[in-house]
């Protein structure tokens, strides 16, 4: 409880408008667009009856390694 406690006065002394630390700020992806991934995937595995779902997720995690797993989490959801 006290944790808690501290916590929350060191909230109330902080800076509401401060900007954000570098370690806080968002980054930009430093890949390509989900959309087109899943696209280039597509096209390159060129599979006469189409592609499912899991043959699309290993190509884009084999060419992607900078993926996170929320991003591969959130590949799952765009597929």
């Amino acid at each position: 409880m006290d944790k808690l406690r501290e916590g929350i006065v060191k909230m109330s002394n902080s800076e509401p408008n401060a900007s954000l630390s570098e370690s806080q700020n968002s980054t930009t992806p430093n890949y390509r667009p989900y959309a087109q991934m899943i696209e280039q995937a597509l096209q390159e595995l060129d599979e006469e009856e189409g592609s499912d779902e899991d043959s699309i997720s290993k190509f884009i995690i084999k060419n992607n390694d900078t993926l996170t797993r929320d991003d591969k989490i959130m590949l799952k959801h765009h597929l």
